[in-house]
Protein backbone atom coordinates (compact mmCIF):
# COMPACT_ATOMS: atom_id res chain seq x y z
CA UNK A 1 0.00 0.00 0.00
CA UNK A 2 1.45 3.56 -0.95
CA UNK A 3 -0.68 5.20 1.96
CA UNK A 4 0.77 3.69 4.66
CA UNK A 5 2.84 6.01 7.09
CA UNK A 6 5.66 5.53 9.22
CA UNK A 7 6.15 6.26 13.00
CA UNK A 8 7.72 9.04 13.84
CA UNK A 9 10.32 9.14 16.89
CA UNK A 10 11.06 11.92 18.33
CA UNK A 11 14.25 12.68 20.53
CA UNK A 12 13.86 15.34 22.77
CA UNK A 13 17.36 15.15 24.59
CA UNK A 14 20.61 13.82 23.13
CA UNK A 15 21.98 13.05 26.82
CA UNK A 16 18.98 12.48 29.24
CA UNK A 17 21.03 13.25 32.43
CA UNK A 18 20.73 17.00 31.47
CA UNK A 19 17.36 17.59 32.95
CA UNK A 20 18.39 15.96 36.08
CA UNK A 21 21.88 17.52 36.41
CA UNK A 22 20.46 20.69 37.83
CA UNK A 23 20.21 21.01 41.25
CA UNK A 24 16.97 21.44 43.01
CA UNK A 25 15.45 24.82 43.85
CA UNK A 26 15.07 25.14 47.96
CA UNK A 27 11.27 25.46 48.94
CA UNK A 28 10.21 28.63 50.09
CA UNK A 29 9.37 28.93 54.25
CA UNK A 30 5.49 29.26 52.77
CA UNK A 31 6.00 26.45 50.73
CA UNK A 32 7.44 24.24 53.27
CA UNK A 33 4.74 25.53 55.69
CA UNK A 34 2.30 24.14 52.51
CA UNK A 35 4.11 21.17 52.34
CA UNK A 36 3.77 20.21 56.52
CA UNK A 37 0.09 21.15 56.21
CA UNK A 38 -0.65 19.07 53.11
CA UNK A 39 1.36 15.90 55.09
CA UNK A 40 -0.53 16.52 57.97
CA UNK A 41 -4.22 16.54 55.76
CA UNK A 42 -3.10 13.36 54.45
CA UNK A 43 -2.52 11.43 57.76
CA UNK A 44 -5.65 13.14 58.90
CA UNK A 45 -7.45 11.47 56.30
CA UNK A 46 -5.56 8.43 56.57
CA UNK A 47 -6.69 8.25 59.97
CA UNK A 48 -10.11 8.78 59.22
CA UNK A 49 -10.40 6.09 56.57
CA UNK A 50 -8.92 3.53 58.96
CA UNK A 51 -11.69 4.46 61.27
CA UNK A 52 -14.42 3.90 58.88
CA UNK A 53 -12.90 0.53 57.85
CA UNK A 54 -12.69 -0.56 61.20
CA UNK A 55 -16.19 0.52 62.07
CA UNK A 56 -17.38 -1.04 58.69
CA UNK A 57 -15.91 -4.16 59.50
CA UNK A 58 -17.45 -4.12 63.27
CA UNK A 59 -20.95 -3.31 61.63
CA UNK A 60 -21.02 -6.18 58.97
CA UNK A 61 -19.60 -9.19 61.87
CA UNK A 62 -22.93 -7.11 63.83
CA UNK A 63 -24.95 -8.10 60.38
CA UNK A 64 -23.37 -11.73 60.57
CA UNK A 65 -24.77 -12.74 63.83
Amino acid sequence: MADEVEPISINFSSNPQTATSLPLPTATKVQRKNQKKAEANKAARAAEEEERLRRLAMHKRQQEK
